[in-house]
């Protein structure tokens, strides 16, 4: 059989390896041996020439799913929401909210809820998650806590929440609101609300030390925009970026930049970008033609969690577009310059959007 050939042995374990092959020499030297150009042993060494090429060249253009031997992987575990298609809805939930391992391993559901449930953020403490759950979609939100996994709490009934951020000690949620109440409260487990900003802005985010809140949306202008301000809501301020469409934000672990994604000035196209919270530094972390949105830092600053459409064909993106939906968008993650992209988790039929990352 050729596989007991020792040369070709060695030949596959290179190639599995990833070790440099000199096909011309590995030939002369099995010609050598079988003491002419056999020809099983002349399709063999083709076979391997095939199986190279096949190789490298997923290796250049293939997506990847898995964390190579030796490689660093990201840790801790992240809260994902995917609302699910008509198939697979049951009288007993709609959505549901996932967890996965920060290497793309243990996927799992993790929250059953008979509306559609966005959101999922745990608390600084880990001991709470909230979200949003939708009882008739864009009509009727409401906002909930549960904890570890039981006991829901509800703090707010028939008002447009659009995001939520736990304060720094896991006792109050930064909270943007829509329709015709819109504007920025705080809101206390424990009940009493707080108005800050009675602009309509359509995400927020605490600052790790809890002095400082970011928001993105219209605000006082007439296109989103990105903001910053004090914890009270007091010296707003816009962080200049050009002619970005800015969505939601979210400040690093050590407070000092700030990850958010914006659509280009004709809404086709959105990237994940990054800035310093003092206004410099603007920096593009993505560059694709479609949708790439919703970045999560994790715990050590040193990932960015996201999610694209970049798996789905033109055709495809454009029904997302026409129809606002979300269909084959799935879960990547990349360093925080923008580099080492892996996907976590594929879409498929469903959105896998991030929502928090926990070590």
């Amino acid at each position: 059989m050729i596989d007991t050939d020792p040369r070709i042995r060695r030949l596959l374990s290179a190639l599995v390896d990833d070790q440099r092959i000199d096909v011309e020499v590995e030939l002369s030297t099995l010609r050598s041996r079988r003491g002419g150009p056999s020809r099983v042993v002349t399709v063999a060494v083709a076979l391997l020439v095939a199986a190279a090429a096949a190789f490298l060249l997923v290796r250049a253009f293939g997506q990847r799913t898995a964390v190579q031997p030796g490689e660093q992987s990201p840790s801790g575990t992240i809260a994902l929401s995917r609302l699910l298609d008509e198939s697979e809805v049951n009288d007993d939930f709609q959505s549901v909210v996932f967890l996965v391992k920060a290497d793309g391993t243990g996927l799992r559901p993790f929250l059953e809820l008979p509306e559609p449930a966005l959101g999922a953020e745990w608390s600084p403490d880990g001991s709470e998650v909230a979200f949003v759950r939708t009882t008739e979609l864009g009509t009727a939100d409401l906002l909930a806590v549960l904890s570890e996994g039981s006991g829901e709490l509800r703090l707010t009934e028939g008002r447009k929440v659009n995001d939520l951020d736990w304060s720094p000690d896991s006792e109050e949620l930064l909270v943007t609101f829509g329709g015709e109440n819109s504007g920025v409260s705080v809101i206390g487990i424990n009940g009493g609300e707080r108005v800050l900003l009675d602009e309509p802005f359509d995400y927020a985010d605490w600052s790790p030390d809890g002095r400082a809140i970011a928001l993105s949306g219209v605000g006082d202008g007439d296109t989103p925009d990105l903001y910053i301000a004090r914890a009270d809501g007091t010296g707003l301020e816009r962080i200049p970026t050009g002619n970005l469409l800015e969505q939601s934000v979210a400040w690093s672990p050590d407070g000092q930049r700030l990850a958010f994604w914006a659509f280009s000035d004709d809404f086709q196209d959105s990237d994940v970008y990054i800035v310093n919270a003092d206004g410099t530094g603007l920096a593009r972390l993505t560059d694709w033609e479609g949708l790439d949105a919703m970045p999560v830092w994790s715990p050590d600053g040193e990932w960015i969690a996201f999610a694209s459409d970049r798996d789905l064909t033109q055709e495809q993106r454009r029904e997302n577009q026409r129809t606002g939906g979300r269909v084959g968008v799935s879960l990547y993650v990349m360093r925080a310059d923008g580099s080492d992209v892996r996907k976590l988790v594929d879409g498929d039929d469903r959105a896998a959007v991030p929502t928090s990352w926990r070590p």
